[in-house]
């Protein structure tokens, strides 16, 4: 699946990669990362027909919805596109979620800890643990409220993340773009750890000092040089590949 926003009769920006299939035909879809790495799985899961995905590529992706208190949420990111969870899930779910989600309150501590074992911090780069080592709400009950009505969130169709390491095994090689001031960041770095641990090969290009939303500046009068770094190196990826 690929989906192509068409900026002028010259440019094109590209938003969401999110498969490129063995026939290497596409699809189109408005879908972004979360969607890219939910399907990739079920493909994968359950593998037949002629749309095998030989390629996944993420960018700054949001993996699960488990651990909202990662050290790349509580840290404070400069933000050109903000991104709220509780508005976000309380579209998908048509249910009001509320910021308390914010502090996990939406699991309770034997959820936490059955779950905690997919949304790994120790794969994290030490840099991004130097205040919070380890989780810190997990043997912190939730709101009974808030649990009910976002249980959703445990969904591998919702939290791609959280599904045994069998399974990640049968994805295919993945591209992961991510970026600091994100946060998102923490996601990439435990699905890439993940990944790697079950032998799929991964490619994770991070980009300090960069804000989520940054490859949609491919043109004037706001264009970036690093918008255009990232789109060579996606191509690059892409090219080599398939």
């Amino acid at each position: 699946m690929l989906y192509i926003e068409i900026m002028s009769k010259k440019q094109f920006k590209l938003l969401f990669i999110l498969f490129f299939f063995k026939n290497r035909k596409f699809s189109i879809s408005i879908s972004g990362g979360n969607f890219a790495a939910v399907n990739a799985m079920r493909f994968a899961t359950n593998p037949g027909g002629e749309h095998s995905p030989r390629l996944q590529i993420l960018i700054y992706p949001v993996l699960q919805y488990f651990d909202i208190m990662l050290p790349s949420y509580i840290h404070k990111h400069y933000q050109i596109y903000p991104y709220n969870i509780d508005h976000t899930l309380s579209i998908y779910f048509n249910e009001t979620i509320d910021k308390s989600i914010y502090a996990n309150k939406h699991t309770t501590a034997q959820q936490k800890k059955h779950y905690r074992k997919y949304v790994d911090w120790s794969l994290l780069p030490s840099k991004y643990r130097t205040i919070y080592k380890n989780p810190i709400t997990d043997d912190h009950e939730g709101d009974p409220n808030l649990i009910e009505k976002a249980k959703q969130t445990l969904n591998p169709d919702v939290s791609p993340l959280l599904v045994e390491d069998e399974q990640l095994a049968k994805l295919p090689s993945t591209y992961i773009l991510s970026v600091d001031h994100d946060r998102l960041r923490d996601d990439a770095f435990i699905y890439e750890g993940r990944l790697k641990r079950v032998g799929v090969p991964v490619t994770h290009n991070h980009f300090e000092h960069i804000f989520h939303g940054s490859l949609g500046f491919l043109d004037e009068p706001v264009a970036l040089d690093i918008a255009r770094e990232m789109m060579a190196d996606i191509v690059k990826y892409v090219k080599e590949n398939l």
